[in-house]
């Protein structure tokens, strides 16, 4: 299995050492683990250093998953950055080709703690109205405010209309990741639309979520 990690800056050190330390311990297995950064030498590997299973590519994120992604196998994982664009939905956009994107309002009112309009038009929520641990494994008991979880992101954006959703999972003392084959499955559907679609794409947590809406045009 291979594991891309991106960014090397102050996440991408988080990331990387709980990943290496889980894996010699035995906790998670990988062949390689690919950190993606602007800068030849990040943050990440002036800290951290060198090390066997761990390769550093110098690219943009979108370029690097835009060439890694179809032929990833089955099996690799994604792990993207809290504050990076909407991962997902960037490389799904251009990876078809010919298909056109016409953005459409996100539905507002969630009624949430959290809830803002990025900058590209995209949904960004949270049921936290506090600081959540670095670390969090977003158990059933929030470790935030000692009570149960009692929401689930995924049910969540499906109220609000979600067509399609990607689901960052918790792998080990708290880096999630995205599964590449459910990647490629989302590929798959959108490349199979005939006829104009209104497509509301979130990737979510237990607890935060982006997401996205447009009417996806198919290529002639």
């Amino acid at each position: 299995m291979r594991i891309v990690v991106l960014g090397g800056g102050c996440f991408g050190v988080f990331h990387v050492a709980r990943l290496v330390q889980a894996r010699s311990e035995g906790r998670v297995a990988f062949d390689e683990l690919v950190v993606v950064d602007r800068n030849e030498f990040p943050r990440c590997r002036r800290e951290l250093g060198e090390h066997a299973a761990v390769r550093y590519e110098r690219s943009d994120w979108q370029a690097f998953l835009a060439a890694w992604i179809p032929s990833a196998a089955a099996g690799d994982k994604l792990v993207p950055t809290p504050f990076a664009p909407h991962v997902a939905f960037e490389w799904v956009r251009g990876s078809i080709p010919g298909a056109a994107w016409e953005p459409l309002d996100p539905p507002r009112g969630s009624g949430l703690p959290f809830e803002r309009i990025g900058r590209t038009g995209t949904l960004c929520l949270s049921h936290a109205d506090w600081v959540c641990p670095v670390d969090c494994s977003e158990p059933s008991t929030c470790p935030a405010i000692s009570a149960p979880r009692t929401w689930e992101m995924r049910e969540t954006v499906q109220r609000l209309g979600a067509t399609d959703i990607i689901v960052s999972r918790h792998a080990v003392d708290g880096v999630a990741w995205i599964d590449v084959a459910d990647l490629l499955a989302l590929r798959t559907r959108l490349a199979s639309l005939r006829e104009p679609t209104r497509v509301a794409l979130a990737t979510v947590s237990s607890c935060h979520g982006a997401m996205t809406c447009g009417t996806w045009r198919p290529g002639k």
